[in-house]
C-alpha cells in the first residue's frame, strides 16, 4: 500500500522545526498510522523514533527524548499506562496521546487527539507542547476535531 503524505504550504511554514532538533518517540501500533505520523514529523525536521508497542517505548525511553505520542489502546503495555510508567521515569516527560475510542481516562495534563484527526492539528499540538504553550502537568486537554 502506498501513502501519500502531503502538507499545504501554511502548515510547512508555521510548523517546520527549525531550531534544535526535537527528539520524538512514537508509538502507535496500527502500522499505516504509525508511518504517515512518522513521515510527516520528519519531514518538517523533527527526528523520530518509532515502535509498534508500549512495552518496547519503554525499554527504549530514555530523557533525550523531548516528546512522546502514544495511542491509548495498544497490545501488551498501553497508552496510559506507557504515560504513567514514563512519568514514574521523567516526571517533566512530554506526551500527547492519540486515540480512536471517545470517553476514555487519561493521566492529568495529557493532550488527547481524538482520531481522525487532521495534519494541522496534529502539527499544532506536536509544536504547542514542545513550546510549552500548553500545559502537560496539571490540567486534562480534550481536542475534538472537525
Amino acid at each position: 500500500m502506498v501513502f501519500k503524505v502531503t502538507l499545504n504550504s501554511e502548515d510547512f511554514k508555521k510548523h517546520t522545526h527549525t531550531n534544535k532538533t526535537s527528539r520524538i518517540l512514537l508509538v502507535e501500533d496500527n502500522e499505516e498510522v504509525n508511518l504517515i505520523i512518522k513521515v510527516l514529523l520528519e519531514r518538517l525536521g523533527y527526528e523520530v523514533v518509532s515502535t509498534s508497542n508500549g512495552r518496547t517505548a519503554l525499554n527504549m525511553y530514555n530523557k533525550s527524548y523531548d516528546l512522546v505520542i502514544t495511542d491509548i489502546i495498544m497490545p501488551e503495555l498501553g497508552g496510559i499506562e506507557l504515560i504513567q510508567r514514563l512519568r514514574e521515569q521523567n516526571p517533566e516527560v512530554k506526551c500527547i496521546a492519540i486515540t480512536g475510542y471517545t470517553n476514555i481516562e487519561t493521566p492529568e495534563g495529557i493532550p488527547v487527539l481524538n482520531k481522525p484527526f487532521s495534519t494541522s492539528l496534529l502539527l499544532q499540538y506536536v509544536h504547542e507542547v514542545l513550546n510549552d504553550q500548553i500545559t502537560t502537568s496539571t490540567e486534562k486537554i480534550d481536542l475534538i476535531t472537525n
